[in-house]
């Protein structure tokens, strides 16, 4: 099998990976709850269909004689898992996934992602198979019938080397599409998917012309000199050597709050994101008290039409200079924002595990290099077309399937904190990824907290300054 070359992120990816084999700070997961029960059968040749369409999901990664490739392997399908875990609750489906995601991957050996099917519930007059339940009860000895559909939850965990957000939705899209043609015996209908290769041609082309050059010069500028370390108060010292020791607190935002961010968005003439991303920035200037910083967000290199429907890790990570002052106002952090990532966006494709050496930043093991802080905006509709169900659950329709998003996690990696939203239609979530050996839960919580309550008062007023708000 010949190889397949790698991209520059995915190449950093693998050198942390062979720097930590056994790690999993790097793997990620994704999960949509299925408003229904699945036949395994015909969801394991769904899984292989899919799997058929996306190399990915069949490579592995290895070193070879000119640097690290990928290895694809016709007929290999990544493993689908079984549990029970009836009457579980969010929290409960939540520690679930991330104990599934948590083992790590092998990426000589292992295919890269794989797949855990949950029974919550049984459909109306079913009796659920044996099994371990959450809590390491047998669940049949303590449920009977129940009324109404079944409940799955379907969960793809992988790591970052092949995915990204985008990845994981649309991996889960089509596998329960494939499902559903499967059941009503009709022909799947997607286009044709794009090629990774394409994607690793044109970055390795764009890193051998004159664009290479116009992206250095514009990283140099905007970032250089650079500035402090953001050190955010932490509730124990920062070690000399900082573990992969992570976890997330998670919570459903305010009702309304959907509704809220798109009207105050509105209002200033951007963005949801650029918006947000404004409080996130304000919030860390008042916390720390630091007028210059850099921070993170993640930006989608799907900039062509062919690389919307790619499988693989197609996502940057750029660094956003924070600048503000006492008499700096809401509406100014929006409007720099929103000019600043405008002016970053032609040169996004811009590796960023090539920067820290491109700015020549110094090497720690106590911290992540340049930015120590990442903000995530996930898409309002990262399903397709949300609706709404009887009981008012967004819910989207893949091939008469209804599913709504269930609970995730991005890949951990070095940051001290990860802060990311999922805006839906009428709901939205706030997730924070913190390093346990600097942050207690309950400092995460009021993080979060101080978010929400920030919000509320910069839309009633962007004409305030950042440091009067109380």
């Amino acid at each position: 099998m010949a190889g397949h070359p790698l991209s520059t992120g995915q190449e950093a990816l693998w050198f942390l990976h062979r720097m930590n084999p056994a790690g999993a700070e790097y793997n990620g997961a994704a999960s949509v709850h299925v408003h229904a029960e699945l036949d395994m059968a015909l969801l394991e040749s769904a899984l292989q269909a899919t799997a058929e369409r996306h190399p990915m999901l069949r490579s592995t990664f290895e070193d070879g004689s000119s640097g690290p490739v990928r290895r694809v392997h016709p007929g290999r399908v990544p493993p689908l898992e079984r549990r029970d875990a009836i009457g579980a609750g969010t929290e409960e489906l939540g520690k679930l996934a991330e104990e599934f995601t948590a083992t790590p991957f092998d990426l000589h050996k292992d295919l890269p992602f794989r797949f855990l099917v949950v029974r919550t519930r049984a459909g109306t007059g079913a009796q659920p198979e044996r099994g371990t339940a959450v809590g390491g009860q047998d669940e049949h000895d303590d449920h009977g019938e129940y009324d109404g559909p079944g409940e799955t939850v379907l969960v793809v965990a992988a790591h970052h080397i092949a995915m990204d957000l985008t990845t994981e939705m649309l991996v889960l899209g089509e596998l329960l599409h494939h499902y559903g043609t499967l059941v009503k015996g009709e022909p799947a209908d997607l286009p044709t998917p794009g090629e990774y290769d394409d994607f690793v041609a044109q970055e390795r082309a764009a890193l051998s012309s004159a664009r290479r050059g116009r992206a250095e010069a514009f990283w140099r500028s905007y970032c250089l000199p650079l500035p402090e370390d953001l050190d955010f108060p932490t509730d124990r010292p920062r070690p000399a050597v900082l573990s992969a020791a992570s976890a997330t607190w998670r919570t459903t935002l305010p009702q309304g709050f959907s509704d809220q961010l798109d009207t105050a968005a509105r209002a200033l003439g951007v963005t949801p994101f650029v918006y947000l991303f404004s409080v996130f920035q304000t919030l860390l200037y008042r916390r720390t008290g630091r007028e210059d910083f850099l921070i993170g967000y993640t930006a989608s290199c799907r900039t062509r039409p062919r690389t919307r429907n790619i499988a693989g890790y197609l996502v940057n990570t750029p660094p956003y200079r924070v600048a503000l002052n006492p008499e700096t106002t809401f509406r100014e952090v929006v409007e720099k924002s929103n000019r600043n990532l405008g002016e970053a966006l032609g040169h996004i494709g811009y590796p960023f595990a090539m920067l820290p050496r491109l700015l020549k930043v110094p090497r720690s093991r106590s911290r992540p290099p340049l930015v120590q802080v990442l903000f995530n905006f996930l898409p309002s509709k990262p399903l397709g077309r949300m609706g709404q169900s009887g009981e008012g659950q967004e819910q989207a329709d893949i091939n008469g399937i209804p599913v709504s998003l269930g609970p995730g996690s991005s890949p951990p990696g070095n940051y001290d904190y990860i802060v990311e939203v999922i805006h839906l239609k009428n709901t939205a979530m706030l997730g924070i990824q913190y390093k346990t050996d600097l942050f207690d839960a309950a400092t995460v919580e009021k993080l979060g907290q101080e978010l929400v309550t920030l919000f509320d008062h910069v839309r009633q007023d962007a004409r305030n300054r950042v440091l009067s708000m109380n």
